[in-house]
């Protein structure tokens, strides 16, 4: 049975780009087809070497490639080797040690009337190049030199049987003519027909039936023969166009995967732009909220250091108002005390004669007065002092009441800006999620909302 398809080399790689150019620069292979993945590599190949197809796969973890081993692993040996016939072996072996073949064999003649050499390729592979031609060293005999020998052989039956059948006609003849009455002279003596011209013509008619018979069976097998060609070149025919069509087929499939692949990178690129610019806003959006959160808890610590001077304020302000009223009650008590000694002094004098006081008495009242008015004098001087350390208290807790405020307002200015700033960012997200280049929109998770509080108005 006739092959139905032309075999072709199939070839692992580690490293299937880089095979494929070296074996195109070193070994003269041309590239048929090259299948990408998705980092853009080669990672299948077909390459021709004239009528020769050679396949480069992956070294993959497949049920094939449980059933093979790389040269490396089995060291450096080879179950098969591929041999290539090359016009010029001289140029091509020139070429191959050129671009980096490991030599072999060196070039030698073989037992076949050719010339040719064995080199490794640098993942191991052993490769054999040379002149002879298999295919020419044991071609059949041409089917036109068998038609003529065939013809040959019925014209040279044809021309026996045409002699036979003139013999046998010459022999039926002569006897007839030798067994007519009167053939001869009256004197002749007339003998009995012999046998042995019957026999002879028995002969010569058995060996025309032959001739015939064999001439007959010829031209039946010429009949096959040519049906036989005829079909097989239908069958050549139907192969050649079998074998275009599924070239086509490959090559159609071939450039749909190419333009799937060219589709699924432009698919890939438009998704990884969206998703750098949702990545941007999700990025801007975190920076607005953590910025929001930080004006946030900042405007919190600020109300908690108001809410501490307020209460400072209120302490010192009631520690001066409670000074303030222990020196009023010490400043009565001072001025009683002094009102007391005058009233006394007087009911003393009242009391006495009309007698001069003495001087013991005078001197003593007079201490006593000293005394009395330097207590006076240092109450008041206490209390001067309380109350101006109470205005300079409350003074200050208005200004830092006032400086509180007025970082306050700032602060809520700032919350302001950012939560417009958010709003913004969030409105383009929304706008971008809702064209059509962009991926779909992902579920939104709930974010913690800043609440702009009105400012309080200060305290008075």
């Amino acid at each position: 049975m006739p092959a139905t398809s032309n075999p072709a080399t199939a070839l692992r790689y580690r490293d299937v780009a880089a095979a494929s150019d070296w074996l195109c620069a070193a070994f003269g292979f041309e590239k048929q087809t090259v299948v990408t993945g998705e980092a853009g590599a080669p990672v299948y190949a077909q390459l021709t070497f004239g009528r020769a197809m050679l396949m480069l796969a992956p070294v993959r973890d497949t049920p094939l490639d449980k059933f093979m081993k790389q040269p490396d692993e089995v060291g450096g040996a080879e179950t098969q080797s591929c041999y290539f016939v090359v016009s010029d072996v001289d140029d091509h072996y020139a070429r191959a040690k050129h671009g980096g073949a490991e030599i072999v064999l060196d070039m030698q003649d073989d037992d076949l009337g050719g010339r040719g050499y064995t080199c490794r390729d640098p993942e191991g592979h052993i490769w054999t190049f040379g002149t002879y031609d298999p295919w020419e060293g044991k071609h059949p005999v041409p089917a036109t030199t068998v038609v003529g020998a065939r013809k040959l052989r019925v014209v040279v039956l044809a021309s026996l049987v045409a002699t036979a059948i003139a013999t046998g006609v010459a022999a039926a003849w002569v006897g007839g003519v030798l067994t007519q009455p009167g053939a001869v002279g009256p004197t002749a003596h007339v003998q009995a027909p012999d046998e042995k011209p019957a026999a002879a013509k028995q002969r010569t008619a058995e060996a025309a039936e032959q001739a015939v018979r064999e001439a007959r069976a010829e031209l039946d097998r010429e009949r096959v023969a040519k049906a036989a060609a005829t079909k097989a070149s239908e069958d050549a025919l139907k192969r050649v166009a079998e074998e275009q069509r599924a070239r086509e087929a490959a090559e159609r499939s071939a450039r749909e995967v190419r333009a799937q692949l060219e589709s699924e990178r432009a698919a890939k690129a438009t998704a990884d732009k969206a998703s750098e610019d949702a990545a941007k806003r999700a990025a801007e959006e975190r920076r607005a909220r953590e910025a929001a959160e930080r004006s946030a808890r900042e405007l919190r610590e600020q109300l908690d250091r108001e809410r501490k001077g307020k209460a400072a304020a209120e302490i010192a302000k009631e520690f001066a108002l409670s000074r303030a009223d222990e020196e009023r009650v010490a400043r009565e008590a001072v001025e009683r005390a002094a009102k007391d000694a005058r009233e006394q002094s007087e009911r003393g004098l009242t009391a006495k004669t009309p007698a001069e006081p003495t001087l013991e008495d005078a001197l003593k009242l007079a201490a006593e007065a000293q005394l009395a008015l330097e207590q006076a004098k240092k109450l008041a001087a206490d209390e001067q002092r309380a109350r101006e350390a109470a205005e300079r208290a409350a003074r200050e807790a208005r200004e830092q009441l006032a400086r509180e405020q007025t970082a306050k307002a700032a602060a809520w200015k700032v919350v302001g800006q950012l939560t417009q700033q958010l709003k913004q960012a969030q409105g383009k997200s929304e706008a971008a999620n809702a064209d059509g280049d962009g991926p779909p929109p992902a579920e939104k998770k709930a974010r913690p909302r800043v609440r702009q509080k009105k400012a309080p108005e200060p305290d008075q």
